[in-house]
């Protein structure tokens, strides 16, 4: 099995490993992945985070690194959000996903529970796997993303930041914030804490009270906010039942 090191690898890989879209011009070392070999795409005028490149005295990409982060939309993978995982064969991508793999799933905001099942119960044979979300869709995630390996401490991309948490985490935050979202509170109340007062009642505030202080810790993280994105209204019943609370 193989262990990749690098997202845009993985993905590409995993993907039938395509053409990209600017031919081989030279050889050398990738400046995203720094890897040694043709040289194709090269990187645009508007990156300007040079802490994530591997090579900074260059600005061509390796073939893998060049595809990733090519194409125009909706051709482009900066509009899905994917995972890749290689110990299981992933559900279909969703409608529309112009590219996919047996191990390669994109999707959109409308169903992310390839994503949050990932992340509860990532692969425990060590194998590599990514998840990446794009929320925006103007955003590359993909390409930035960390490979994750194995079933402990993992970290995501979720437009341009960096999240970072465990399986038993996930579980914990992501199960809480479906009970609430259930009881009728909005993402936004969950993520600030501060639902608005006229709704705390009856049932509604026995929810809040039950499961808002397990979520105290991390009211306005970027981990509170990916679990909030997760949950659509024609999904919550089957989170519900997927990610019980203790």
């Amino acid at each position: 099995m193989t262990r990749y090191a690098h997202a845009c690898h993985m993905v590409w890989d995993l993907a039938g490993r395509p053409d990209p879209t600017d031919k081989a011009r030279g050889d050398g070392p990738c400046s995203l992945c720094g890897v040694v070999g043709a040289l194709h795409a090269t990187i645009g005028g508007n990156f300007t985070d040079y802490r994530k490149l591997a090579v900074i005295t260059g600005v061509r990409m390796c073939v893998a690194c060049s595809w990733t982060l090519g194409g125009r939309p909706p051709r482009a993978l900066r509009m899905w959000s994917m995972v890749a995982r290689l110990d299981r064969a992933a559900p279909p991508s969703q409608p529309g996903a112009y590219v996919t793999g047996e191990y390669l799933h994109l999707t959109n905001r409308r169903d992310l529970r390839w994503i949050a099942a990932t992340l509860a119960a990532p692969p425990a044979d060590g194998s590599s796997w990514l998840v990446a979300v794009a929320e925006s869709g103007h955003k590359h995630t993909a390409p930035f993303t960390t490979v994750n390996h194995g079933d402990q401490r993992w970290s995501v991309q979720l437009d341009g930041c960096d999240i970072t948490s465990t399986p038993r985490q996930w579980r914990a935050v992501l199960s809480r914030t479906v009970a609430l979202r259930a009881a009728g509170f909005a993402a936004d109340a969950i993520e600030s804490g501060q639902p608005p007062v006229a709704v705390l009642t009856g049932e509604r505030l026995a929810a809040w009270q039950a499961h808002a202080p397990v979520l105290r810790p991390y009211v306005n993280t970027p981990l509170l906010h990916l679990a909030t994105l997760m949950i659509t209204k024609e999904h919550v019943g089957d989170y519900l039942t997927t990610y019980p609370t203790d």
